[in-house]
């Protein structure tokens, strides 16, 4: 398993070492995983290692993640399964995110 600090610095989050040579092979996935602290974050892992796109409350986050539009999917390996959705490529995964944090600044007011 490969350890990171939460973006809170509070506590660990856990994420199957099978990850990091998925991202090498460009096999892009978006997950979301919830800290300590009832914060959620959605999560991908890219090749310099999981880069967090969004965080608040874990109902939120379900919503946010649900309307990501790559198909569910799941990366098994010896230390459990891994549910996300795969991005078509990485041109695809940072635009979706680009936009889509453009769309929530919109509906938020913020320029």
């Amino acid at each position: 398993m490969i350890t990171i600090k939460a973006p809170c610095q509070k506590h660990d989050l856990y994420f199957p070492s099978i990850l990091a040579p998925l991202a090498q092979e460009g096999k892009l996935y978006v997950f979301m995983v919830e800290c300590d602290c009832d914060i959620a974050y959605i999560v991908a892992n890219l090749k310099e290692g999981p880069h967090f796109y969004y965080a608040g409350s874990p109902s939120a986050i379900a919503r946010q993640y649900g309307e990501i539009p790559w198909l569910p999917t799941k990366v098994e390996s010896d230390e459990g399964l891994l549910y996300g959705k795969q991005a078509p490529s990485l041109d695809e995964l940072l635009s979706y995110f680009n936009e889509s944090a453009n769309v929530r600044k919109m509906k938020s007011g913020i320029r």
